[in-house]
């Protein structure tokens, strides 16, 4: 079905009456997959992630459950809390019995929610900060004082002391960078406007201490193309000596790993001390040269580590890949491990595939 929009009411209309109609037609077909889904993970003895969560979540609904779970845990802790969901708070929630038994403590950063990971919700750690301070402020918990090991903390706050308690202060950034992470995200995290991340930006503070101040640095050039003639070609093409051209192929990628492999040579063989490491003897900060172990990358994408690594390897860069495929994702190393799958699981039909190596 296509349906064209003209631009006026009656056509609007009657698309959404058209989606309306089908409505039905996409719920039966969901239903279908997901019957089929169902029937191919009882057959293999598999869960997936969701029936985790929600196995565990309906157990706790059962009395006889709830009963035996009870004061199974005194202390639960929840690392990360920003890449929580609701299911998941449930569950702890339940565990505690409302949080009437045991106790709770959860960590993280709420700005990290914005990446949502496994459907992560920014309101749950909100939700669970109330309930914490409710909780507090009801028993009259938040009337004893705050200690940090043996010793009071006299100056705590009322927010802190019903519960929350923010750790606002950096002890590796310097202060550039520091500063220029303040300014790029406080027009950027807010609860409500443009972005709408439902959550606030809370400044750092910066912390280290050391005379050292940091730099952040933008490495720009303007796009490449190569002419589509080279597009199956073996010859090796020095990007570096491409001019301006009218070709279709965009090589974008591979011209941001070689002004990086630059740009790292220039940082390792220059004479600039730009590198605050603590001394350990006198318990302050002194500026190095750098060194290759000092340089870490982080990519938003895993295609990005192809062009990386070659440019490493083009200029003699040493380099460690961490999140790639690497020694496992060999195509026979890959065939192995399929292989010994089966072995424990002979119904684990997903990984019974015809190899694509040279290893059979």
């Amino acid at each position: 079905m296509c349906i064209r929009d003209s631009g006026n009411t009656d056509s609007s209309n009657q698309i959404h009456s058209d989606l309306f109609d089908y409505k039905d037609l996409l719920l039966n077909i969901y239903n279908s997959v997901v019957e089929e889904y169902s029937k191919k993970k009882n057959y293999i003895n598999g869960l997936d992630f969701d029936d985790l969560q929600m196995f565990l979540f309906n157990s706790l609904q059962d009395s006889d459950s709830k009963r035996r779970m009870k004061d199974r845990f005194k202390f639960i802790m929840v690392d990360e809390f920003q890449d929580t969901n609701e299911i998941q708070y449930s569950i702890v929630y339940n565990l505690l019995n409302e949080l009437n038994v045991g106790k709770l403590c959860i960590v993280g950063d709420r700005k990290q929610s914005i990446y949502g990971f496994r459907n992560a919700d920014v309101t749950v750690f909100t939700k669970a900060q109330d309930n914490i301070s409710s909780f507090n402020i009801e028993n009259k918990l938040n009337l004893q004082p705050l200690f940090k090991y043996d010793d009071e903390i006299k100056d705590s706050t009322a927010i802190e002391k019903n519960g929350i308690i923010s750790l606002k202060a950096s002890f590796r950034l310097l202060p550039s960078i520091c500063a220029f992470v303040n300014e790029s995200c406080k027009n950027i995290l807010q609860p409500k406007g443009f972005f709408n991340y439902g959550v606030e930006n809370e400044p750092l503070v910066c912390a280290r201490n050391s005379e050292g101040l940091g730099k952040v640095e933008f490495l720009l050039s303007k796009k490449i193309y190569v002419n589509s003639a080279y597009k199956n070609s073996k010859v090796e093409i020095d990007l570096t000596s491409i001019e301006d051209s009218d070709t279709e192929i965009e090589v974008e990628n591979l011209i941001e790993s070689e002004l990086i492999a630059k740009r790292i040579l220039e940082l390792i063989y220059s004479n600039d001390k730009i590198v605050w490491e603590l001394d350990k003897s006198t318990g302050i900060e002194k500026a190095r040269k750098a060194e290759f172990k000092d340089i870490a990358i982080l990519c938003r994408k895993r295609i990005t580590f192809v062009g990386l690594e070659k440019a490493f390897r083009k200029y003699g860069i040493p380099y460690i890949t961490n999140g790639s495929g690497g020694f496992y994702g060999v195509q026979e190393i890959y065939d192995v491990i399929n292989y010994l799958r089966v072995i424990v699981n002979p119904v684990s039909y997903t990984h019974l595939t015809l190899p694509t190596s040279d290893l059979v």
